[in-house]
């Protein structure tokens, strides 16, 4: 057998082998922690001993975990005067239906509690063979996370871009391309 170079593992593949095993460890950990904390209730100070890494490591990976979309969190009720709301609009307006998204606060920011709803709405509807015309802006943008990932044949995303004559922080083009991901 001969001796390995610097950098190269026992299989001979070298450093790239070690850094996808590297962020495989990384992406299990990220998953442990975020399943110990969301399904078995565990504090972060209770995942940190187990696991062997500090508190506030719990914190970031808690936060990346979301980020990524490897953890969402939906609450499901049927709160009866959102539900009362929602049809007074509907028959106010001659409504198929209507959907509201309640405020913490009178004056809270409305963008977090609409994308929410939006990306609920978006992931109940999609299915195979649509074809979605998708705006921008910040809030459809903030609404991706809320989407869930589902896999349909024959679905076709369509930007309505129009013209831009001035550049924003949320790009359209990467906001059609996010929402066909």
């Amino acid at each position: 057998m001969g001796r390995r170079r610097q950098g190269e593992s026992e299989d001979g593949r070298g450093e790239a082998t070690e850094q996808v095993a590297s962020e495989s460890r990384t992406d299990r950990l990220r998953i442990r922690a975020a399943w110990m904390y969301f399904v078995e209730q565990m504090t972060q100070n209770e995942i940190a001993d187990v696991l062997g890494v500090g508190r506030v490591t719990i914190v970031r990976m808690l936060a990346d975990a979301r980020a990524r979309n490897e953890v969402k969190i939906t609450i499901e009720s049927e709160l009866s005067e959102i539900v009362r709301l929602e049809r007074a609009l509907e028959k106010t307006f001659g409504l198929q239906q209507a959907l509201v998204a309640p405020l913490s606060a009178p004056d809270a920011d409305p963008i977090p509690a609409i994308s929410a709803k939006t990306g609920s709405f978006l992931s109940d509807t999609m299915k195979s063979g649509m074809r979605v015309g998708v705006g921008w802006g910040q809030t459809l943008f903030s609404s991706l996370p809320f989407i869930s990932a589902k896999s349909l044949t024959d679905f076709k995303v369509i930007s309505l871009l129009g013209g831009v004559g001035v550049v924003r922080r949320v790009n359209p083009a990467e906001f059609a391309w996010r929402f066909a991901q």
